[in-house]
């Protein structure tokens, strides 16, 4: 009788232990998936919106695309719980969004949790202009890179030196040497080759 008691507590205390892993485990679940959907929502919301005309900016249409936005990143993430978006900041012309969401779901035991995110994100006007690319190659091996942003002046590269080969310049085309100029400025990805006589 004594060895069926310690059993019934023994599986007691280990299904409260479960119980109590899978609580504090789905409430960092939670978290972190609510995390990441505000996250991924206010960047897609940014980027919309900042790209419309001019002439539809406002605070309210932000506002709007965001709780639309978010709702898309919760359903893609699996996120079942009942939500509720606060809106604590939105200037539309200088590119400001501040949110806040909190959710509401079941733990395994039965209990409510809620966890809640708040996020501001500011639009960089930076992020408007676009990188390229500038490569060259010295017998299909890269000799040298750089990333500017779109506009950036050109620089030139160093002059490779191959043993027993005359360096004759860049090319766009591998192997013919055209004896093309450089551009004043990088306005797309370039690659380049090193001709040789």
């Amino acid at each position: 009788m004594k060895y069926i008691v310690y059993g019934i507590v023994s599986a007691a205390i280990l299904f409260l232990s479960v119980l109590m892993f899978l609580t504090v485990e789905g409430r960092t679940d939670h978290e972190k998936t609510l995390e990441e959907a505000v996250s991924l929502a206010l960047d897609q919301t940014m980027q919309e919106q900042w790209m419309q005309a001019e002439s539809i900016k406002d605070d309210e249409a932000w506002a709007d695309a965001f709780c639309r936005i978010l709702k898309e990143k919760m359903q893609g993430l699996g996120i079942k719980g009942e939500c509720k978006v606060e809106i604590y900041g939105v200037d539309s012309k200088n590119g400001l969004l501040s949110v806040g969401v909190t959710e509401t779901y079941r733990h395994p035991n039965g209990t409510e949790g809620t966890c809640q995110v708040i996020k501001t994100a500011l639009w960089d006007q930076k992020m408007e202009t676009e990188d390229h690319e500038v490569r060259f190659y010295v017998d299909d091996r890269l000799w040298q890179a750089y990333r500017v942003e779109d506009g950036a002046d050109f620089i030139l590269p160093q002059t490779p030196a191959v043993e027993g080969r005359k360096f004759l310049g860049w090319s766009r085309q591998a192997d013919q040497w055209s004896g093309e100029a450089f551009p004043a400025q990088v306005k797309e990805t370039q690659i380049y080759y090193a001709c040789f006589e």
